[in-house]
C-alpha cells in the first residue's frame, strides 16, 4: 500500500482498515494514473505488454497476513495498549547457551 493511502485515510476499526485497504487496491490498479508511469494505470500497463491478460490478475484480495500467521503458529494474541502483540511460546528452558543452536518447535536459532 503507497504512503498516499494511510495520508488520506483513517480507520476506526480493523475491519474498516481491510475494507479500505481493498478499495484503494482496487483504484490503484483500475483507475490512479500513475504520472511516473506515462500517466498509465497498472492494468493499462500489463495490457500493453500481454493484451490478452484477464484483468483478474490485478483483482486479488486484500489478507490480514498477522491473523493467518497467528493461525498457523497456533499463537495466541494479548492486547496491548492499541496493537496485538504475540505471546511467543516459552524458549527459556530449550535455552543452553553453551551449545552452538536453540532447538525448539517454532525456532532454529543458530548462535
Amino acid at each position: 500500500v503507497e504512503a498516499e493511502f494511510f495520508d488520506l485515510e483513517s480507520f476506526d476499526s480493523r475491519k474498516e482498515f481491510f475494507r479500505k485497504v481493498q478499495a484503494y487496491q482496487y483504484f490503484y490498479n483500475f483507475v490512479r494514473p500513475n504520472f511516473s508511469k506515462a500517466g498509465k494505470t497498472p492494468l493499462q500497463i500489463i495490457l500493453e505488454d500481454r493484451p490478452y491478460t484477464s484483468p483478474e490478475v490485478l483483482n486479488f484480495p486484500v489478507y490480514d497476513l498477522d491473523a493467518l500467521f497467528r493461525q498457523k503458529m497456533e499463537l495466541p494474541a494479548i492486547k496491548s495498549g492499541d496493537q496485538y502483540v504475540h505471546k511467543l511460546p516459552e524458549l527459556l528452558p530449550e535455552l543452553d547457551l553453551t551449545q552452538q543452536t536453540i532447538n525448539h518447535p517454532y525456532v532454529y536459532v543458530k548462535i
